[in-house]
């Protein structure tokens, strides 16, 4: 365990990133040891997952704050792609001959030809986001690495301690919301009037009583924006999917309002809301939050 766990050589990784700057295995490697993607993550990443606007990635079950290289290295990417025409594969990896999405199995050989070439011989690509993981934890505390992993505390602190000896566990305070199990329970509730509202409280910072007038009038989806009375607030890219995918469903001839009550499609006032939330937060595991503690 111990030894899976160890620091990797930062100036050999940096000198081989230097040296992979084109091709897969130079996107496998920083995706790995720049944002801690495990293998299937890397599979299945696509380009609608990439906030540019945000600086993240955001990831079914987590959002990684994207680093500044890995963000200038993807951003290059892109252009490189759009400049040769090709095809619109919405996933990021693609193979180096057939321009498909890649085999697990390919990922992992790659990554290994690339290390070892790097004289990093028996350092395997989970050790990369192994490395990421301590990484965080030297400037993150267990809650905040967790959310950012997607690894559960518990295991975390069962599998990293000995890596991070200055870290412990600290005691949360009763309003402080556990952004992993909001994560999770946004992820749950997309399609509900509760999910909704959950999200424009999280990423956005609305107040409940703007949730409750907001129409889709007021929903700019061209510029990615909320046009409320007193100001425009931007939209994030993982809220602008959900309220796309909101408005799709909505047949023309109902009421004009975002949120509504799921039988009688009628506006939800603050009373309802209220319950929806709650009912929706003890759902989630967070029995002490409530809609307004989830303002970042």
């Amino acid at each position: 365990m111990e030894e899976k766990n160890r620091r990797l050589d930062e100036t050999a990784l940096r000198r081989l990133l230097e040296q992979e700057q084109t091709g897969p295995e130079a996107l496998v490697l920083r995706l790995a040891w720049l944002e801690g993607l495990t293998r299937e993550e890397i599979a299945a990443l696509t380009w609608d997952q990439i906030s540019f606007l945000d600086n993240r990635l955001e990831l079914p079950g987590r959002m990684v704050p994207l680093d500044q290289e890995m963000r200038a290295f993807l951003w290059k990417l892109q252009e490189a792609r759009e400049a040769r025409g090709e095809p619109g594969d919405p996933h990021v990896l693609l193979s180096a001959r057939e321009r498909k999405p890649m085999r697990l199995e390919s990922i992992s050989r790659i990554a290994r030809l690339a290390l070892d070439r790097g004289g990093l011989k028996g350092v395997r690509l989970l050790d990369l986001r192994y490395d990421w993981i301590i990484r965080c934890l030297d400037r993150m505390d267990w809650p905040e690495a967790a959310r950012v992993s997607g690894v559960e505390v518990a295991t975390l602190q069962l599998r990293f301690s000995a890596s991070a000896p200055a870290r412990k566990a600290p005691k949360s305070p009763a309003a402080q919301v556990d952004e992993f199990k909001l994560w999770k329970l946004l992820q749950a509730e997309r399609d509900t009037a509760a999910g909704l509202a959950m999200w424009m409280g999280w990423q956005l910072g609305l107040q409940a009583q703007e949730m409750i007038a907001l129409t889709w009038e007021q929903v700019d989806f061209q510029e990615g924006v909320l046009h409320l009375p007193d100001r425009s607030v931007t939209i994030t890219s993982a809220l602008r999917r959900i309220l796309e995918e909101e408005h799709r469903r909505r047949d023309p001839e109902e009421d004009p309002h975002v949120l509504l009550t799921e039988q009688s499609r009628k506006p939800l006032d603050l009373p309802r809301l209220s319950r929806l939330t709650r009912a929706a937060l003890i759902r989630g595991g967070l029995e002490r939050a409530t809609l307004r503690d989830l303002k970042r």
